[in-house]
């Protein structure tokens, strides 16, 4: 049977090396896999956790360039970036989304290069809007279309990002519960053995960085679902543990 004092010891580890939050998850508990060596009496354990969460900022990347009304070019005659950008913003902001979640992305200078002769300067620039949910996104777009926008000014719309804002709050989560993995694992191998778990001689982090997209969508998630594909946040380790 394993001490309650080393029971206590080995949690604390997980509490003073990672902050624990609350959350309401589904974990799945692998086979339990483990090295035991008789010489000096210790016992290796993997561990792992993952989440699925919704993101609940989506980047999108909305691009215009300027143009002229004529074949020959005149100055006079150019529609400007700033009239292209009031006319985009309005519209963005009709979609009722926030004047602060539309920030500048980039600008560039073009000139085309036909037949020989360059053409005069165009400035290109993007906007970043930054939604919440698919419904958002869904009205960004029926806005920017009955204004004709898609056909008069933008030139490039895409997704480029997806991300979540307490991200790195999962991640630290998920170290903790790996580490709690790897802890229960071994109480129960030892269980079968006769054994009793000791003091951690080591911890190996065989992933340390987040993914960056999922493959699927899971309702299974921090926030309630988006409706768009997930982050996934998984913590692999490796725990020694003394047999004592």
């Amino acid at each position: 049977m394993i001490k309650q004092k080393s029971d206590l010891a080995n949690y604390n580890v997980l509490r003073s090396f990672y902050p624990v939050l609350t959350a309401a998850l589904v974990f799945a508990l692998s086979i339990p896999t483990a090295s035991a060596q008789n010489s000096d009496r210790t016992i290796t354990v993997s561990g792992s956790y993952e989440y699925n969460l919704s993101p609940n900022e989506i980047i999108v990347n909305i691009s215009f360039q300027e143009y002229f009304l004529d074949e020959i070019e005149k100055s006079e005659n150019k529609i400007t970036i700033e009239t292209l950008e009031q006319k985009l913003t309005e519209s963005i902001q009709k979609s009722d989304v926030k004047k602060e979640n539309i920030t500048t992305g980039a600008v560039q200078l073009v000139r085309p290069y036909i037949n020989g002769v360059y053409l005069k300067h165009r400035l290109r620039k993007s906007l970043l809007v930054c939604i919440g949910d698919t419904k958002e996104f869904s009205k960004l777009t029926r806005t920017l279309e009955a204004d004709g926008l898609f056909d008069l000014v933008i030139s490039e719309f895409s997704i480029i990002e997806y991300r979540h804002t307490d991200k790195d709050s999962y991640l630290k989560e998920s170290r903790s519960l790996a580490y709690k993995n790897a802890f229960e694992k071994a109480q129960l191998i030892l269980s079968q053995t006769g054994g009793q778990l000791g003091k951690v001689i080591k911890i190996e982090e065989t992933n340390k960085y987040p993914n960056s997209s999922g493959s699927f969508y899971s309702t299974h998630n921090s926030s309630g679902a988006s409706g768009f594909k997930p982050i996934i946040i998984s913590y692999d380790l490796m725990v020694t543990f003394e047999i004592e």
